[in-house]
């Protein structure tokens, strides 16, 4: 059987004076909100890297690593492109660079079939595809006011929509005057071969070598999460794929895509009891393993 870690993005860490562990788990810490990117760059990694060490623990390796936007950097841990060390030095950088230098933005999740996406593009003016995650279900970028607009639209035509909790308008425009900093950054950075299959959605293809181009596709290029699944499908016979994320969106997201939804499962969501949910995911895995053996 082949399993699949999806990331999508540790002790405590001191990044620039505060604690990550702080800022997660305390209430009174210097990012209230929670939303600049220098913080939760750090936190989302973090969550995604102790998460497959948990995994790791429980004897549960992936033979494939599927990255999804920020994630992406974790599977270049994973697969040894990036050691550890480097990939913190990249998130908390990239995170203030899109602090300092990008124009507050924000994300909208839209549930309807992608010929509504044409449509909205033209009628509303600067919005940006940021992902397509399945057939019925694409993000788009904009500023705050062209988002609202897009709302008022979506809410008279009765369509679901979700906004998501995001400061800036990530794999857009609105990043582009980062691109000559970040590759900069990328620059001083040391890049190695894979070590075993790393599926991007970035480039909707395995890759087995990064340069500091390819690392900003990741950050600035749409998130192809629908098209990069069904290359998966096509590709590896009944794989199980095991979401590390914080909310647990992406399996939710995988059954649209894939025939058994039973092979999409997910380690921590976002209604708590924890333990109790890393616990029923490990007894489904092995499931899973005992019936493919």
């Amino acid at each position: 059987m082949r399993s699949i870690s999806v990331t999508k993005s540790l002790q405590t860490l001191d990044l620039a004076g505060f604690s990550l562990a702080h800022i997660v788990y305390q209430q009174n810490n210097p990012f209230q909100d929670f939303n600049e990117t220098r913080a939760t760059h750090p936190a989302c990694f973090a969550f995604n890297y102790a998460m497959s060490k948990t995994l790791e623990a429980r004897g549960i390796t992936a033979d494939y690593y599927l990255g999804y936007s920020l994630g992406e950097y974790n599977c270049l841990v994973s697969t040894d492109i990036l050691d550890l060390e480097s990939a913190l030095k990249l998130v908390f950088e990239q995170g203030e660079l899109f602090q300092q230098l990008t124009s507050p933005a924000g994300m909208l999740a839209i549930f309807a079939p992608l010929k509504l996406l044409e449509q909205l593009l033209t009628r509303i003016s600067r919005l940006t595809l940021a992902a397509v995650n399945h057939d019925t279900q694409f993000i788009l970028t904009g500023s705050e006011h062209h988002l609202n607009d897009c709302e008022d639209f979506l809410k008279t035509e009765r369509i679901l929509f979700q906004r998501l909790p995001v400061s800036r308008g990530f794999h857009s425009t609105f990043i582009d005057a980062t691109k000559q900093n970040f590759l900069a950054l990328a620059e001083t950075l040391r890049f190695s071969s894979a070590s075993r299959p790393y599926y991007s959605c970035a480039t909707t293809s395995t890759l087995s070598e990064i340069d500091p181009i390819r690392l900003w596709s990741i950050a600035r290029e749409p998130v192809q999460f629908a098209q990069t699944i069904r290359m998966i499908e096509s590709e590896i016979a009944q794989p199980t794929y095991i979401d590390l994320g914080a909310s647990g969106s992406l399996a939710n997201v995988l059954p649209h895509l894939i025939a058994d939804k039973h092979r999409a499962l997910f380690t921590v969501n976002r209604f708590g009891n924890n333990l109790k949910t890393m616990a029923q995911m490990s007894g489904k895995f092995d499931s899973i393993r005992s019936c493919a053996a």
